[in-house]
C-alpha cells in the first residue's frame, strides 16, 4: 500500500472513531437509563444494560484501534502464513490498516444503531452487522491469501 494511501486509511479510521465519540457524547445525556446490550441474530435487542455500557464499547473500540495502530511499528509481531518476506510483511501491515478502518466503522455502526434503538428511532440493528462481519471475513481471507504469496 503506498504511503499516502496508508496515511489516508489511518486518518479515516481516526476520523470515524472521532465521529463516533462525538455522536456518543452528543446523545449520551438524552439516552434512556437502559440501552440495548445484546442482539439476536435478526438484530432484535434481547438484553439491556445501563447506558454507560456504550462508554465501555467506545473504550473497547479505542483499545482495539490503538493496538492495531501499533502493529506497523513492530513488524516482528506480524505472523504471515507464507514466507516472511518484506513484501508479505508490507501486505500484512496494509491488511492491518484496512481491518482497523473496518473495525472503526463497525463500532460506529453498532453505537449508532444502539442509540437509534434506545431513542425509538429504530427497532433493530438491521443487516448492517451481518454485512460488516462478512466484509471483515472477506478482507481477512483475501489478505491472508495475499500474504501467502512468494515474492519474485
Amino acid at each position: 500500500m503506498p504511503k499516502n494511501l496508508s496515511r489516508f486509511v489511518d486518518l479515516l479510521a481516526v476520523l470515524v472513531f472521532a465521529a463516533t465519540l462525538a455522536l456518543l457524547f452528543a446523545e449520551y445525556a438524552t439516552l434512556p437509563a437502559r440501552v440495548p446490550a445484546h442482539f439476536s441474530f435478526t438484530g432484535q435487542p434481547d438484553r439491556f444494560s445501563g447506558k454507560s455500557s456504550l462508554l465501555l464499547l467506545a473504550f473497547v473500540n479505542a483499545a482495539t484501534l490503538a493496538l492495531l495502530t501499533a502493529v506497523p511499528f513492530f513488524p516482528r509481531w506480524i505472523n504471515v502464513p507464507g514466507p516472511r518476506t518484506p513484501g508479505n510483511i508490507a501486505r500484512a501491515i496494509a491488511l492491518v490498516r484496512i481491518i482497523k478502518l473496518e473495525i472503526a466503522a463497525f463500532f460506529a455502526y453498532l453505537i449508532w444503531g444502539i442509540i437509534q434503538i434506545a431513542t425509538g428511532a429504530a427497532e433493530t440493528l438491521g443487516l448492517g452487522v451481518i454485512a460488516f462481519v462478512g466484509l471483515l471475513i472477506a478482507t481477512i481471507a483475501i489478505g491472508l491469501m495475499k500474504t501467502s504469496e512468494y515474492d519474485s
